[in-house]
């Protein structure tokens, strides 16, 4: 699988339904929040020997807003971040900018990709893949109706 930045994985894209995700992945390992009970969260179907999560929002009839990757097996532009060193990451992605540096962890943002990168003892432990939040209320905004 290919992490495809401001879309998603090219395997499903954002906006994707619940559905979608289903046929491709099959049953999630468990599922936080169903049905967006809390009424804040989304609801996040979460895939542990894929090393993925995937966010649904309920505002918007539970299409697919967020992809969270753990597996060393996703790739972006052609590299495997997550098993990387802070070092390794900065060779491979050089116009990261350090978000948050605390102790153990550091955040890394490509803000203009909406990628973040999470390191937990400079090792990327995740990456946060979202949309351009004003192009996502864009295209799908209409499907809260």
């Amino acid at each position: 699988m290919n992490i495809e930045p401001l879309e998603g994985l090219d395997v499903i894209k954002f906006g994707a339904s619940k559905e979608d995700a289903l046929e491709l992945f099959g049953k999630p390992d468990f599922v936080e929040n169903e049905s967006g009970k809390d009424g804040v969260r989304p609801e996040t179907w979460v895939y542990k020997t894929l090393g993925l999560k995937l966010d649904f929002d309920p505002d918007f009839n539970f299409i697919m807003e967020g992809v969270f990757v753990s597996s060393s097996e996703v790739s972006l532009n052609g590299f495997y971040p997550v098993g990387l060193t802070e070092q390794e990451l900065l060779n491979k992605y050089p116009n990261l900018e350090l978000e948050v540096k605390d102790g153990r962890f550091a955040d890394y943002v490509d803000n203009s990709k909406e990628l973040l990168f999470f390191l937990r003892d400079n090792v990327v432990k995740r990456v946060d893949v979202l949309p351009k939040l004003s192009n996502s209320l864009d295209k799908f905004g209409e499907s809260s109706n």
